[in-house]
């Protein structure tokens, strides 16, 4: 099979080992949205406060797929620079 695909083995396993990973980031993104959504002030929430509401709902899931899910959704704000002049 690696053969006709023209890919080796490692690559084809890989491939298939992640094929599901776009749709529990997917669902991960619509848990954080739901936590954004729980009241006004979680809108500036970052990635320790989500990554702890997560938890205690149960949810066990490392800080580093937070993180990563939350990059690549556009969801995480610019850090405050206190020293920045405007």
């Amino acid at each position: 099979m690696c053969k006709v695909l023209k890919m080796n083995e490692s690559g084809y396993y890989r491939r298939l080992r992640n094929r599901d990973k776009k749709k529990s980031d997917e669902l991960l993104s619509v848990k954080i949205k739901e936590i954004y959504n729980e009241a006004e002030d979680n809108d500036n929430y970052g990635i320790n406060r989500i990554h702890l509401a997560l938890l205690q709902k149960g949810e066990r899931i490392s800080y580093s797929t937070v993180r990563r899910v939350m990059c690549k959704y556009v969801m995480v704000k610019k850090r405050r620079n206190p020293h920045e002049i405007t």
